[in-house]
This record gives C-alpha cells, structure tokens and sequence, in this order.
C-alpha cells in the first residue's frame, strides 16, 4: 500500500509543481547517476518544498532524511509512505543525536540495495538565494557507508534549487542537477586523515553544489543580482543567466507596478474562494517562519483545490447537468492559473 501512495503522490507533486511555477527548467538530469546507491545533497531554500521538487523530478526513487519534530504528528505512516526519515539535530537535544546510529544505520541498508537518499547539507532552512555553511552529517553519512559497504560505489548528486521568487508562485524555477562526486576517489584520503578528508570533501560538495546555483555566494553585490531575478529574465537558460548574475553589480531597474492588473486578479478569484482563504488563514495565523509560505501554499493547494473543483463539478451536475458542470470547473481551473500570472505582471 505504501509503495502505491509513494507512485501515486510522486505523480501528484509532479504535477503540482509544475502548476505552481510559471515554468520548470531542469538541467543536468542524464548526469544522475543509474543503479548506484546515491546522495542528493540540495541546497535548501524553502522548506519541505524543495524535497518535493527534487523528487518529483528525479527519475530515479528517493528516501527523505526530515527533520525529527514533523515526525511528531498522526500523519506518521504517510511520511513513512513518502519515503520520509526523520533525522535529530542538536537543537532536537543532545539526547536524540544518538538516534542518528540507527538512521544511518537505515540509509545504509539502503545504499546495500543501490537506492538514493536525499540529505540537506545546510542542516536547516533558510530563506536566502546564496548557499550556507555545510554541516558534518552528509560528509560523515557517505564515508562512514562507503568504509563499510566496500563492495559498492557510493555517488553524491550535487543539486542546485533556484527560485527567481522564494515566496510566490507563479515564477520560474530551475533545478540543476550537477557533476556527480564518487566517493571511492575520495577513500584513500579518508583513511589517512579523517577529519582532513571530511574537510575538504565539504569543500568539494560545497563548490560542485555552488555550480548548480544562480547566485551562489553573498558578497557586495549580491542584494543587486537577487533584484535580476525578474520576470523580463526568466526567458534566460541556467547557464547564461548564471553568468548574467556574476557581472550583475548595480540593482535592476525598478520594474513598473500594474495595480489594475492586481485588482483584476483578485476579482477573477472569487470562483476559487474557499481554498484561497483557507490558504491565507493559515498563512495569517499559523506560519511563523516565512520560509514556509510557498511550501504551505503548494502543499495545502495540491489538496484543496481538487477537492473544490470536484464538489464544484458534482453539485452543479446534480443541479444543471454534467454539461454546465464541466464548463464551470473547467472555468475555475482556468481563472486560477490567469489571476496566478496576472498578480505577477501587477507586481514583477
């Protein structure tokens, strides 16, 4: 049963987060390697969305290393059917650290049966364009596996997350996939000076990750190249853009403002109004961290929007007929992705 929800949810997010950008760029993807136990190390930028792009996209299955205090909920089997792991932090207590042991113990066994594991190297979230510091744990994951699985080749995928707006949808995104790191070159190193090899594998993983980012640093001039990310430049592919940016020093030109275009889009969603306000209820009262907005938006979407469209669909077919009823819904569909690029063009 957990393997159906898996296929059937891996499809759904497929769909949804290509409804939700304006536009999916993917870049990279033969690079993965194939029948390989393998790593994916994302940069991590807007909470449990980016795991939900990352393996909507990747044409090979993915075990989810999460945070441990989501696990903490009645919704535990279906993380567990989503491939989802829980993994402590220090901040979870120095107590539950020790549960890591078995974690990786589980990653392990994986990797014994050529399958993938996604780890966020930057240890938590953040909302920022450029990548953090890396911490230890996905360093000491792929050794301390390939030093006991000596019989395997442990890969790392480096990916890259770029998200030209971190809180709305309607704009483009592009994931990067980039040059896969083998760990047994890195073996030797490893056995002579551990804590010398951990080092300056994060170093790799960190430049080989930063090739996969539009904006990869924060320097002097890195407010003026996130003020590029504009919808008159999202026609650029990852590679031209990312060069765009580095010779990206004064800000962009402030782009005009359309508040009729606003108005508009607001008025054509009345007929998705349920799911918009519960949408923005529990972005009011509930989201703290900002982080999250998009993420609540995707997530809460993907659910109610279909549900409202269904009983849309069915009481008007009991009422007029299934006729009427199809052409309404259809309307709806419609009118969110306009009133989506119309609240774009108002603000870009």
């Amino acid at each position: 049963m957990k393997k159906v929800v898996y296929f059937i949810m891996k499809r759904v997010a497929w769909i949804t987060v290509h409804s939700f950008f304006s536009k999916v760029e993917i870049v990279g993807a033969e690079r993965i390697p194939r029948g390989r136990p393998l790593i994916f190390t994302p940069n991590h930028q807007n909470a449990f969305l980016d795991a939900f792009v990352v393996g909507s996209i990747s044409p090979v299955g993915i075990h989810y290393l999460t945070r441990s205090d989501v696990f903490n909920n009645p919704f535990r089997w279906f993380m567990d059917a989503l491939q989802m792991m829980p993994i402590y932090r220090i901040r979870d207590g120095f107590g539950q650290l020790s549960q890591n042991a078995g974690v990786f113990e589980a990653c392990r066994k994986l990797f014994s049966q050529d399958k993938s594991v996604l780890m966020f190297p930057e240890g938590n979230h953040g909302e920022h364009h450029f990548l953090r510091s890396l911490s230890k744990g996905t360093a000491r994951l792929a050794f301390e596996s390939q030093e006991i699985l000596s019989d395997k080749e442990i890969w790392i995928q480096p990916v890259g997350l770029n998200y030209f707006d971190l809180r709305r949808p309607g704009r483009k995104m592009s994931i990067v996939f980039g040059e896969p790191i083998r760990l047994n070159d890195h073996m030797p190193a490893y056995h002579e000076h551990k804590a010398k090899a951990l080092l300056q594998f994060r170093t790799l993983m960190a430049e080989r990750m930063k090739d996969c980012m539009m904006i990869p640093d924060q320097d002097e001039h890195f407010e003026a190249r996130v003020s590029h990310l504009t919808r008159a430049n999202e026609s650029m592919k990852f590679p031209a853009l990312k060069k765009y940016l580095q010779g990206a020093t004064e800000p962009a030109p402030a782009p005009n403002k359309v508040p009729f275009l606003r108005y508009l889009g607001q008025l054509l969603g009345w007929i998705n109004f349920p799911p918009l306000y519960v949408i923005s209820s529990v972005l009011k009262s509930k989201v703290k961290d900002i982080v999250f907005t998009s993420s609540i938006k995707w997530a809460i979407g993907m659910i109610l929007f279909p549900i409202w469209w269904l009983l849309m669909y069915t009481t008007i077919a009991l009422i007029s007929g299934a006729q009427l009823a199809l052409i309404v819904t259809l309307s709806a569909i419609v009118l969110l992705f306009i009133r989506r690029d119309l609240l774009q063009l108002a603000d870009p």
